[in-house]
């Protein structure tokens, strides 16, 4: 009879745990309890993973292009940016960006750096230009330089600002991929010469003169971007090229343009002069 009651106790214990509504958790001492309840896995995200950067180098080249597109001069024509831009190398090492604004010639920063150095241009299909030395005109911040031998720039000219910029006109700003060698564009406005002064101590007018367009930019970047020659652009036309890199010497939350207006009011008639001589002489 033990034996029996041994046997019966075993069968009882062997149904208790096999009995479906029972369940054994984790200790295998408790009931079984849910760790998390419906509300919480209805509402789960997943966590994304760190992104390194290649994740954003990727990104940039994946996504699409969307070349800021600019007026030509004497037409209702538009053409990407980048496909007018003349680019200036020291050493091998892209330094500034000048812009064709009259047949045969184009205009770009100056500075005393680069009449010190030694600068090679070249078009956006890899071609190097040949400047005329001798025909090489200052104004301000800005040089016009003559091209020799470039048959694109000798018919192909950007439409220059008409109109002196006003504080709070709407402009766009643009900036460099270097990765991508492609140019951005993103909005931005004026502000008075004022407002100016008071963000950059110029409170003297010594950097903020009249000719310069001073324009918000509050991108912050670790360095300073010293990229020189930028166009600024207003109802697609060419109306300032940056002279001080981005973020230079410090943040100030402003970018400095010298101004560009049309040719007659810009260059006067010593230039047109100059570019007819020019158009004469072609065969």
């Amino acid at each position: 009879s033990t034996m029996f009651y041994h046997r019966l106790l075993l069968l009882a214990l062997t149904l208790k745990v096999a009995t479906p509504s029972e369940h054994y958790h984790r200790y295998m001492l408790s009931d079984y309890r849910p760790q998390h309840t419906k509300k919480l896995y209805k509402d789960y995200r997943p966590v994304p993973r760190p992104r390194d950067d290649q994740d954003q180098v990727n990104d940039m080249r994946n996504q699409p292009l969307d070349q800021p597109m600019v007026a030509l001069s004497g037409s209702k024509k538009k053409m990407p940016l980048h496909k007018l831009v003349v680019r200036g190398f020291e050493a091998d090492k892209l330094s500034q960006f000048a812009w064709p604004v009259i047949v045969g010639a184009a205009i770009a920063i100056i500075t005393l750096e680069n009449n010190q150095k030694k600068l090679i241009y070249k078009t956006s299909t890899e071609e190097v230009l040949e400047l005329d030395p001798g025909n090489i005109q200052t104004y301000d911040k800005l040089t016009l330089q003559f091209l020799k031998n470039s048959e694109f720039y000798m018919n192909t000219t950007m439409r220059l600002c008409q109109n002196i910029l006003r504080p709070k006109d709407s402009v766009s700003l643009m900036s460099f991929s270097r990765t991508r060698q492609t140019f951005r564009s993103r909005k931005s406005v004026v502000l008075s010469q004022s407002e100016c002064r008071e963000k950059l101590n110029d409170l003297a007018g010594k950097i903020v003169t009249d000719e310069v367009i001073c324009v918000r930019n509050p991108k912050r970047i670790q360095k300073c971007q010293s990229l020189l020659g930028l166009p600024l652009i207003f109802e697609d036309e060419l109306c300032g090229l940056q002279f001080i890199g981005h973020n230079c010497p410090n943040y100030s939350g402003v970018d400095l343009y010298a101004r560009v207006l049309d040719r007659n009011r810009f260059a006067g008639e010593t230039l047109l002069q100059m570019a007819a001589k020019i158009e004469n002489a072609m065969p």
